[in-house]
């Protein structure tokens, strides 16, 4: 059974890179749309998930390990990096931190040093948390995506505190966000005069948990300070108290739509804790339930059921799953 799941998941991935190819070879320098039958066109200009195909270039260059795909990879990075260099953090680490990883490009690495320090700028210093874009007394599951570059250029330029800060957001967003296992929230608004978090009326959705999870199964490869494992675990065994027999989630309790954004993010978060989690019957459920989603998910993409950014993170996990077994 094994045998033919990672034949199912080689395959995609051919299917993958055999688009990506025709893509470049036919239409260079532009980016996919992808659309309901699973097929890729070129798109006008560069749009703002153009980090998204780069990313996945990254990935077929880990899977295949030809200096082709790395050559491209770079190529596109590049095209990115000159069309916004702002991009949002998460799209730059999965960008620019391969690009530095197997090219040691210096502009790679002084971006992932300038994202991180950004992200600090924009901060609620009283409550320790990063504040949301949008509102300044507002901490979002969202941001944990940013807190991984913050840790890492911590670590690249010795910033002790910025290194405090990203681990006083991090118990934060634990502390507030994750108090109440049946009920954890997507939000929380500061009020400064009384010093304390108020609830938020949006519901904590699975792209939510999707996101936080990935943010602190992140910040424990940059960091691997034990905390943030222990509660990437913790949402981790929510994430899979939650799912519905297919195995991938309803976007929302009134919606009938299917998130399988989410369902990747979480799929290859899952992957990491069943590598990092320290716990044998820990690793054994979250492989497990990665596997099964990935097998959801490998019949929504060939239905089409993707995006682009869906497509980077399922990329993400096949490429895992296919390199190590």
């Amino acid at each position: 059974m094994q045998e033919q799941v990672s034949e199912n998941y080689q395959r995609l991935l051919e299917k993958i890179r055999d688009l990506a190819d025709e893509l470049i070879t036919t239409h260079p320098d532009c980016f996919p749309v992808v659309h309901e039958d699973g097929n890729w066109t070129p798109a006008d200009g560069i749009p703002n998930t153009a980090a998204c195909f780069a990313g996945i270039l990254w990935q077929l260059h880990r899977w295949i390990g030809d200096e082709k795909w790395g050559n491209r990879a770079a190529y596109y990075s590049q095209l990115v990096l000159d069309a916004d260099p702002t991009m949002p953090s998460w799209q730059a680490w999965i960008v620019f931190h391969p690009w530095y990883r197997f090219k040691k490009e210096s502009a790679a690495h002084r971006l992932l040093i300038e994202h991180g320090q950004n992200v600090a700028r924009s901060n609620q210093r009283r409550g320790q948390f990063v504040s949301d874009a949008n509102d300044s007394a507002r901490i979002s599951a969202s941001s944990m995506l940013d807190i991984p570059l913050m840790f890492y250029a911590a670590n690249e330029t010795l910033d002790q505190d910025l290194g405090r800060f990203a681990t006083a957001h991090c118990r934060t967003a634990r502390d507030v966000l994750l108090s109440d296992p049946a009920e954890p929230r997507a939000a929380a608004t500061y009020d400064a005069d009384q010093k304390q978090f108020a609830g938020d009326a949006q519901p904590c959705l699975p792209v939510h948990l999707a996101m936080m999870m990935r943010g602190f199964v992140h910040v424990f490869q940059v960091t691997h300070m034990g905390e943030t494992l222990d509660t990437a675990e913790r949402i981790g065994q929510l994430w899979i108290e939650r799912l519905p027999e297919d195995r991938i989630p309803a976007a929302s309790p009134s919606a009938a739509d299917k998130d399988y954004l989410a369902t990747t993010l979480a799929a290859s978060a899952l992957l990491d804790l069943a590598e990092l989690s320290k716990t044998a019957s820990h690793q054994l459920i979250f492989k497990t339930t990665a596997l099964a989603s990935l097998d959801a998910l490998v019949d929504a993409a060939q239905a089409g059921h993707t995006t682009i950014e869906g497509q980077y993170f399922l990329t993400e996990s096949l490429a895992k799953v296919v390199s190590h077994g």
